[in-house]
This record gives structure tokens, sequence and C-alpha cells, in this order.
């Protein structure tokens, strides 16, 4: 439950990347949904290790409520404790990724519902035009100054 500026100020690994795999996983999880093991692409680093691929262990099924906004302008996001992810029964995040899809990809703690948004694709590309990865980038870079 941090606002976007707290998420920021703590990260510490930030990338926006694609899904290029998904696989089943035999990892067990005590929060209900098979476990997936999603393989992403880094398309930019923001912060953090350079590095082209990496690895998340999230799980199947809809963790995602429908947005109310695909580029992130809807209050709610800012709001603090905003953010598009559910917990599962036992509080754990275990986020859903589609392959293909682009997303801006907080690692590391603290794990929060704004830690694996979305990023609609225009033209085949992320959307720059997005706020949240918008504000995102900015902040970092004024961050590092």
């Amino acid at each position: 439950m941090v606002t976007p500026e707290e998420l920021l100020a703590l990260a510490t690994d930030v990338t926006l990347a694609k899904v290029i795999r998904a696989t089943p996983s035999p990892i067990r999880n005590s929060g209900g949904r098979p476990s997936v093991e999603y393989e992403f692409e880094v398309q930019e680093r923001l912060l953090g290790p350079e590095e082209q691929r990496f690895v998340l262990i999230g799980a199947s099924g809809k963790t995602r409520p429908n947005p109310s906004s695909n580029d992130h302008s809807d209050k709610t996001f800012w709001e603090r404790g905003g953010g598009r992810l559910y917990n599962d029964p036992d509080c754990v995040l275990r986020p859903n990724f589609a392959v293909g899809e682009n997303y801006l990809v907080f690692r590391g703690q603290p794990a929060t519902w704004r830690s694996f948004e979305h990023i609609e694709t225009v033209r085949g590309k992320p959307d720059t035009d997005d706020k949240w990865l918008s504000y995102a980038k900015d902040k970092l870079e004024s961050l590092r100054r």
C-alpha cells in the first residue's frame, strides 16, 4: 500500500519488458492457481542491472481487473494502494502475463499492485504516451540526478 512516489523512491530494478514465453512451472504455491514461469525480453532498462532477459514466476488465471483506462489515466490507479493486480488468497502477488505483451516491471521489494503493469502496444511498440510509463521514466531520471 504505497504511493507511486514511494514505489519509485524504493525501486532498484525497473524494466519495460515483453513476455516472450509462458511455461507451466512445477513450483507449487499455496495460492490455489497453477504456477507459470514467464520469460521477458528487455525493451528498455530504466533502473538496475543490464540484462537482455529475465524470468518471473507468476500464476495462470486472471489476476487483474479490467482497467478503466488503457493508458493509466484513471484516478484510482494513482491513489495510495492503487494498481491493477489482485493478491492471491494467501496475500501473495502472483501476477499473470500475456505472451507478446509489454509490462513495466518493478522487481525486488516492495512488490505492490503497481509492480507489474501492462503497457498497451501501439503500432507494434509500447505506448510512449502511457501515463505510468512516462511518469516512471521522468521520476527515475530526476532521482538519478
